[in-house]
């Protein structure tokens, strides 16, 4: 959805594994294909870096989109 690939991209997660594995500090060990295709996605940014965030602690948006990716799995 970011159409100007040329800024700065940070991504907030609460996932250590996530970071760990997307920043090429860790090794995948599982979603191999998900990452695999994300890893693709993140070559087209001239610049993504990545911070880790505390999951279920008041964060606004770390809660919101917590809320979101669990409403989608409860609708499947």
């Amino acid at each position: 959805m970011i159409r100007n690939r040329k800024l700065p991209v940070i991504v907030y997660s609460d996932s250590s594994y996530a970071i760990g594995v997307l920043s090429g500090r860790m090794k995948a060990k599982k979603n191999l294909g998900l990452i695999a295709e994300i890893k693709e996605l993140i070559k087209a940014f001239s610049s993504v870096k990545f911070t880790h965030v505390y999951g279920h602690r008041g964060n606004e948006y770390n809660e919101t989109a917590d809320d979101l990716a669990t409403g989608v799995l409860k609708s499947r």
